[in-house]
């Protein structure tokens, strides 16, 4: 519930234009359950009216320019997360915050993607499934 809290106290100042702090501790923690949250099965396997998600040359970077760096290798059986850097076919980075704020689509302009970005747009999409209402 806490980082469901944060992303509602985001949309609040998103509609009023505010500054939107959050402890970077809580954001980190908070990016990295989403980056467990693309290794669960729904995120990945193959379905009916999905597009495929794993496959060759397939490694996102995602840099927290004010914290620390990931990898989601999404070449395997299933995806892989990491903290660190590493070559990647699409990159997204900026403060922790924006990326969290990314992550859950929505607005930043702190956030600056490069390579695939077709394919950071499917992780995202993928990887948020469970954001989805039933049925949607």
């Amino acid at each position: 519930m806490t980082y469901e809290t944060a992303l509602h106290r985001a949309d609040a100042a998103l509609t009023v234009r505010a500054e939107y702090p959050l402890d970077g501790d809580l954001a980190v923690d908070a990016v990295q359950e989403w980056l467990e949250f693309s290794t669960f099965p729904e995120a990945f396997e193959p379905g009916p009216d999905l597009p495929d998600l794993l496959g060759p040359d397939r490694r996102l970077h995602f840099d927290a320019t004010d914290a620390c760096e990931w990898l989601v290798d999404l070449t395997g059986k299933h995806p892989v997360w990491r903290p660190g850097p590493g070559d990647a076919t699409a990159t997204a980075r900026g403060p922790v915050t924006d990326l969290l704020l990314y992550f859950y689509r929505r607005p930043t302009s702190a956030v600056e993607t490069k390579g695939d970005t077709a394919l950071l747009d499917l992780w995202r999409t993928r990887a948020g499934f469970w954001l989805e209402a039933p049925g949607a």
